[in-house]
Formats: structure tokens, C-alpha cells, sequence
């Protein structure tokens, strides 16, 4: 089974941990090479911000804070706080979560009522297991792709996908990375993708170095988008 910090497995538990409804973010990168020395990703924090109305239920909306880079002979650094994403809810009685990207239409996202060989957004559950996640034990879920088992997820109760909240299912035969970096639940950081790995909720814009030949910023004033752009630097 694929390994996690702060991890140990045990029979699976009883009692389903339902996601978060407020104070809780998720951290996280994606990002892959584009062809022609051009490469783009993202850094953020995911997070849930006020509740919103979408047919007869209820939703919780999640915003990003964070970063996207751009490579192609120079870079490009556009930074965005408290941008929509979408919208998600549980049925904690079927131990379903849903999300909607629309104000109409919504998507089942996981199901954590599964049994080996069920099937979920074209995979099927290859194992099933628990990881302990601060004081308990939750259970997790591998998920191989139907046709090429190499390529593979895995969810876990109440906090999702470790390639990142939507991707539910394995990214194979990309130049590419996805991952759930961290996740944060009433100030108490319970997953890490790596032991070395802080998860503090991302804030703001690095440092630039001195050696900036030619900066442009834009636009000005700034409200919820900053774009930086260098012929020279990297960010350090």
C-alpha cells in the first residue's frame, strides 16, 4: 500500500470521519511541463469559506490562496487569494461527498461506502485499509484505473485524494505532478505527504532576489490577482 507520514494501519475502523465543514484547509501543487522548454504549476491552500445553495442542498464553497508559475523564457509568478473553486457536500449516512463546479449540476466525488472490486470514476477499489490520522484511525482506499492497475489513487476519510481534493483518479503518461501536499483541521496539521513537510496555510508572495534585471507587476492597484513578471529571477 502506498505510504503516508504519521501513518499506521490496523483493521479497518467502524466509525466514519466525515469532512470538515469549516476550519480546515488542504495544501496543494500541481503542475507539469508543457512542451518547448514551457513549464506552468500551482501552489495553494484550499479552503472552506461560507455555505452556499445549490438546488435543495447545501454546499460549502472552497477558495484558493496561492500561486501559479509560469516558464517560457522568462518568468511569470501570478498570485491569487480567495478565488472560487467549487463547492462540495456529504451525505454522511451514505458516506458520500458531492461537488459542484456549477450552480445547477453536481458530481459524486467519493464514496467511502466501497467494497473490494466496487468501482469509483473509472477505477475499482484495489485495497482497503486504515491510517491513523491524529488520534484515530481512518479508513483509506486504493483505487486502480480499469485497464492499467499501475496507475493508482488513494483517498482517505474526511480529508480525500492524496494527489489533491478533485483528482480522484491516478495521472499516468504525463510530464506532470499532483499532490496533496498537507492537510489542516482546526489548527491541528493531520496528514503530510512528507515528514519534512509544513502545513501552514499559504499567506503571501517569497521573496524576490536583488539580481531582477526587468520586473513588470500588474495590475495596479492589486484586489484579489498579482502577476509578476521577470526576465532574469527565480523565486527563491
Amino acid at each position: 500500500f502506498l505510504g503516508s507520514v504519521m501513518t499506521q494501519t490496523k483493521a479497518q475502523p467502524s466509525v466514519y470521519h466525515p469532512f470538515p465543514d469549516s476550519n480546515a484547509y488542504w495544501n496543494e501543487t500541481n503542475g507539469g511541463y508543457l512542451g518547448g522548454g514551457r513549464w506552468a504549476g500551482e501552489e495553494y491552500s484550499l479552503f472552506i469559506k461560507g455555505d452556499t445553495t445549490i438546488g435543495s442542498n447545501i454546499y460549502h464553497k472552497l477558495y484558493e490562496t496561492g500561486e501559479y508559475d509560469y516558464f517560457d523564457n522568462g518568468y511569470t509568478y501570478t498570485y491569487f487569494v480567495n478565488q472560487y473553486s467549487y463547492a462540495i457536500r456529504q451525505n454522511s449516512a451514505q458516506k458520500q461527498v458531492f461537488i459542484s463546479t456549477s450552480d445547477s449540476t453536481e458530481e459524486l466525488l467519493y464514496d467511502f461506502n466501497l467494497s473490494l472490486g466496487d468501482t469509483l470514476h473509472f477505477n475499482y477499489v484495489s485495497a482497503i485499509d486504515s491510517i491513523l490520522i491524529g488520534n484515530n484511525y481512518r479508513k483509506r482506499f486504493l483505487l486502480r484505473a480499469i485497464g492499467d492497475s499501475s496507475c493508482a489513487v488513494t483517498i482517505i476519510e474526511g480529508i480525500g485524494s492524496t494527489l489533491g481534493l478533485e483528482v480522484t483518479s491516478g495521472v499516468c503518461s504525463c510530464s506532470c505532478i499532483y499532490a496533496l501536499d498537507c492537510f489542516s483541521q482546526n489548527g491541528q496539521t493531520l496528514y503530510t505527504s512528507d515528514s519534512s513537510t509544513s502545513c501552514e496555510f499559504f499567506t503571501g508572495i517569497n521573496e524576490l532576489s536583488s539580481e531582477s534585471s526587468s520586473i513588470s507587476i500588474y495590475p495596479n492597484p492589486v484586489t484579489t490577482q498579482l502577476t509578476i513578471h521577470t526576465s532574469s529571477f527565480q523565486n527563491e
